[in-house]
């Protein structure tokens, strides 16, 4: 948190940076990034938002830990059928439980 002067302080020293630096003003986020920490806390069952990228690796590495179907469902807080349909999609190797 900062006061308003402050903030308005950053705001500025951000548009000059980009001015100076020639720097795009709007980022495209690439869909097909990754976020380990996201991922990571997923997997510990913590209710975080996930991209389709980061949902399938967090499937990966719960199915590749020992997980269940049915447990990676809870831990990821989708249905079971979401998770086997993704399962197939990325060919887990639970996919044909």
């Amino acid at each position: 948190m900062a006061c308003g002067e402050c903030w308005e302080q950053a705001i500025r020293d951000d548009e000059r940076a980009v001015v100076e630096f020639e720097l795009a003003s709007e980022l495209t986020p690439n869909p097909d990034y990754v976020d380990p920490i996201a991922v990571e806390r997923a997997c510990r069952g913590e209710g975080v938002q996930l991209t389709p990228a980061e949902r399938q690796a967090a499937l990966v590495r719960l199915a590749g830990s020992g997980l269940t179907p049915t447990m990676a469902a809870e831990r990821l807080h989708i249905s079971h059928s979401r998770a086997m349909s993704l399962a197939r999609q990325n060919n887990v190797g639970w996919c044909a439980a």
